[in-house]
C-alpha cells in the first residue's frame, strides 16, 4: 500500500504516530517536482509549512506545522551548540520555554487536545529544564518548575506514545533536584510503561 493507507491502517489501530504534515508535504512535492526533500531542513518545506499555518489559522494543521517549526529550531540550537548538556547555559535556550507556551495560549483547547499535542508542548517544556546547570543560581526551583511540566504532560495525556520520554526527564530532573522518592517513583512507572509497550 501507499504510506497514506499504511498510516490510515495504523490510526485505525489506535496509533498516535501524527505523520499527516509530512504525507500531505510529500504528496506535494511529488504532484510538482516528482522528488521529495526527506531532510526536513530545505527552505521549501519551511515555506510549506509557514503557508499551512497562514492558510489554516488556529487549526490542527496549523498547530502541528508550528510545533513542528518549534521542534525543530530546539533541535539546532541544542546541536548547534554542539556541548555536552552539563556545558549548555540555561539561558540560551531558556526562550524556547515561552515559545512553546505561546502555542498553548493562542490555539483552542480542543485543538490543542486533539492527538496530545497539548501534553507534547508541556513534556517538550519540560525537557528544556533539564539544561539547567548545577551552578545556577535557583536550580532546584528552576527544576521543579520541569517537574511541574513534565507531571502535567503526564496527566493530560496518560497514555501518550512519548510517555516513556516524559518519564524518564522527570526522573533525571527529580533527582538532580534531590526528590529521589519522585525520582524512584518515575522510574518505577518508566520501566512499567516500557513492559507494556
Amino acid at each position: 500500500g501507499t504510506p497514506v493507507d499504511l498510516y490510515a491502517q495504523l490510526r485505525k489501530m489506535g496509533s498516535k504516530i501524527n505523520v499527516s504534515g509530512r504525507i500531505q508535504y510529500c504528496q506535494s512535492k511529488l504532484s510538482t517536482t516528482g522528488d521529495i526533500s526527506m531532510t526536513g531542513d530545505s527552505e521549501e518545506e519551511l515555506k510549506f509549512l509557514r503557508q499551512r499555518i497562514a492558510e489554516n489559522p488556529k487549526s490542527l494543521i496549523a498547530l502541528q506545522s508550528e510545533v513542528f517549526l518549534l521542534d525543530r529550531k530546539y533541535d539546532k540550537l541544542v546541536t548547534n551548540l554542539g556541548k555536552p548538556r552539563s556545558d549548555v547555559n540555561f539561558a540560551t535556550v531558556q526562550p524556547l520555554i515561552e515559545e512553546y507556551n505561546a502555542l498553548t495560549r493562542a490555539y483552542p483547547l480542543e485543538v490543542l487536545n486533539q492527538e496530545d499535542l497539548r501534553a507534547y508542548i508541556y513534556m517538550r517544556m519540560g525537557s528544556i529544564y533539564t539544561y539547567v546547570g548545577e551552578n545556577d543560581a535557583d536550580k532546584v526551583a528552576k527544576l521543579r518548575l520541569g517537574i511541574q511540566l513534565l507531571m502535567q504532560s503526564l496527566q493530560t495525556a496518560p497514555e501518550a506514545l512519548f510517555r516513556v520520554e516524559a518519564l524518564e526527564t522527570l526522573a533525571m530532573l527529580a533527582s538532580r533536584a534531590g526528590d529521589n522518592q519522585k525520582a524512584m517513583e518515575a522510574r518505577s512507572e518508566e520501566h512499567t510503561s516500557e513492559l507494556q509497550s
